[in-house]
């Protein structure tokens, strides 16, 4: 899996983690690029998950809990932005 600067799949990777790695999500951001595969009630699914270095990650790639209607994984905070 690729790391991102941003939730867009043309963002510069910065890093990247092996199959079956640990990454500890910080928060979630819900309309960031989609991968053209994944789906969820219907839409792309584009929630990305922050990782605690700052960097993201597409959650269709991780093991995040799955996606509630709102498009949030229940239990994981939306990220915010700004002061």
């Amino acid at each position: 899996m690729f790391k991102r600067e941003w939730v867009d799949y043309g963002a510069r990777v910065t890093g990247s983690a092996g199959y079956g790695s640990m990454v500890y999500v910080v928060c979630q951001v819900n309309n960031g690029g989609w991968d053209g595969v994944h789906t969820r009630y219907g839409r792309p699914f584009t929630p990305w998950g922050r990782l605690s270095d700052g960097s993201y990650v597409y959650d269709g790639w991780i093991g995040a809990p799955t996606v509630a209607e709102d498009g949030y994984s229940p239990g994981t905070p939306a990220c915010v932005f700004g002061p």
